[in-house]
């Protein structure tokens, strides 16, 4: 299970796809894609452009950790500066705190504290200022932040907070891709394999994100990912009582 590998790291795993190992010119050509400066992003940044750019780095298989990371820096040094335009842009906040924790799962272990705890912050200061921005995606990195951070006393995670916040983002966005993906993943991680398959279902039949085609794609990719190890299972699915949400 995931859950087990805690303790390794402080990680909010968004993906598991299988990296390369492509010839060093092929990388670097494509490296260039994905790491431009922080001027160039600049010249073109906003919160569309930080969704596909994460996306970009998040799913691109051609990159090893260590450039991902790079990468990474880059994007959030240009959010900061967004950010500076639009200091009170709840939308931006939330993605700071996302692209924060994504990069927090490539560094992993005790190296990783401070972006976890910010992109919690940011996070949850998001929530305060409306908790239903982006139809509650906050709470879906919320909860799968404090699900994989170790608890205390080595870090904050806490596995009762949360069930809560993966609850609250199915109350927001009950046929959204993402709050179902996210909620199956926990299920499925706490061996409730007949109810995340439901939720990884229901992740599928979400409405196509035409203007993310790479973040679509990998997404799906990772959900499809999931059913197929719940379908392979060699032994009786473990079934626990439904969730009871507020919704049918």
């Amino acid at each position: 299970m995931v859950k087990s590998l805690r303790i390794l790291g402080f990680a909010v795993v968004l993906s598991s796809l299988l990296m390369g190992t492509p010839t060093q010119s092929f990388a670097q050509k494509n490296y260039k894609l994905v790491t431009k400066t922080a001027s160039q992003q600049d010249k073109v940044l906003d919160l569309k452009t930080v969704q596909q750019k994460w996306a970009q780095i998040k799913y691109h298989k051609s990159l090893s950790e260590k450039e991902k990371i790079k990468a990474l820096d880059l994007l959030i040094s240009a959010i900061k500066k967004l950010r500076a335009e639009k200091e009170q842009d709840v939308d931006l906040r939330i993605w700071h705190g996302t692209v924060l924790s994504t990069k927090a799962s490539l560094v992993g272990g005790l190296s990783a504290l401070d972006d976890i705890e910010r992109a919690k912050e940011l996070l949850e200061e998001s929530l305060v200022l409306n908790d239903k921005a982006m139809d509650g995606f906050a709470n879906a990195i919320l909860g799968s932040i404090y699900y994989k951070v170790p608890g205390w006393p080595i870090a904050f995670g806490d596995d009762e907070q949360a069930l809560e916040y993966f609850k609250k983002a199915v109350l927001l966005d009950p046929y959204g891709m993402d709050s179902n993906f996210y909620y199956g993943e926990y299920l499925y991680e706490e061996g409730d394999y007949v109810e995340a398959l439901v939720y990884f279902k229901k992740a599928l039949d979400a409405p196509k994100r035409e203007d993310f085609p790479i973040w679509e794609e990998g997404r799906r990719q990772e959900i499809r990912s999931f059913i197929k190890q719940i379908e392979e299972q060699d032994k009786p699915l473990k079934i626990k009582p439904a969730k009871s949400l507020g919704y049918n």
